[in-house]
């Protein structure tokens, strides 16, 4: 709803294009508004007001960013504004109403931890957010690059957080006899799919949660992707941005080849970034 104001009453028109994340920062509208002459009412002041309402079956994009399963913020709103008999208007009082509704998460079947984790079983092979992930979004499993992968949405916040980790997404796997062995790296093909990304970096950090290391042991080596430089990126068939992510597992302290290791922790870390899209890893691996 919006406050119209004027001098003397005039027809005006209006039609709205909501933003953000949730509808790919674009959504044209249906149609444009109308207020008529007679649908203003002369004020104390000698202008003239009429409240012109704009719903979802006027600009789809409300309803398009109500119901992302990712963001529902409106970030920006284009207006374009018509009138017929003014050359000067006024906007006041901008508010959005409507009721709010759970919108359930469902993720594709758990089934049993796994590594190598190629997902070609149709299941999500034992990855599942950790409990204090900042992202909760479903877990799919999608095509990328001629496979299926392992997949999510994720909208970084504009205003950033203190601890760049408050806003990552955290996937964890929990796994009998999950040991490093003789292999140095862990490996995995990493897509992204943005709907934004021009700026910051995602740094992927790697941990696991040993006993015998005080239930915590992080990989100083990272993998960071420079979203300012996705043109250097190898583009796959399908439009996707593709990745051959690799981590030291001799950077992790505090453990041997044989130490359980109980569960893994991938941290897809913000830095200042603007990303917005969907994101996909597969051939999870400890690599020699």
């Amino acid at each position: 709803m919006i406050d119209v104001i004027l001098t003397s009453p005039a027809t005006v028109a209006i039609a709205a294009i909501p933003q953000g994340p949730g509808n790919g920062w674009w959504t044209n509208p249906v149609r444009a508004v109308r207020l008529f002459p007679n649908d203003f009412i002369k004020q104390v002041d000698g202008t003239y007001k009429a409240v012109l309402t704009i719903t979802a079956e006027d600009s789809p994009g409300l309803e398009i960013i109500g119901m992302s399963d990712t963001d529902n913020t409106i970030q920006n709103i284009v207006l374009f504004v018509g009138t017929d008999g003014t050359d000067v208007i006024y906007l006041d009082n901008f508010k959005v109403s409507g009721k709010k509704i759970e919108i359930p998460i469902i993720h594709d079947s758990l089934g049993e931890a796994k590594l190598p984790s190629d997902f070609e079983d149709d299941t999500r092979q034992g990855w599942k957010w950790s409990s204090d992930s900042a992202v909760q979004t479903a877990l799919t499993l999608e095509e990328a690059n001629g496979s299926k992968d392992l997949s999510w949405k994720v909208a970084y916040p504009e205003v950033k957080p203190s601890d760049p980790w408050a806003s990552a997404p955290r996937l964890d796997l929990w796994m009998d006899g999950l040991k490093r062995g003789n292999k140095n790296f862990l490996f995995f093909d990493f897509y992204l799919a943005p709907d934004r990304a021009s700026e910051g970096t995602i740094e992927i950090n790697l941990a696991f949660q040993p006993p015998s290391a005080g239930y915590w042991a992080q990989a100083s080596n990272t993998y960071v992707i420079d979203l300012s430089d996705l043109d250097s990126a190898t583009v796959t068939n399908d439009g996707l941005y593709h990745y051959e992510a690799k981590i030291d597992l001799n950077s992790v302290p505090n453990i041997e080849d044989n130490t359980d290791l109980r569960n893994m922790l991938l941290i897809f870390v913000d830095v200042n970034s603007d990303f917005a899209g969907r994101m996909y890893i597969d051939n999870v691996n400890f690599i020699e």
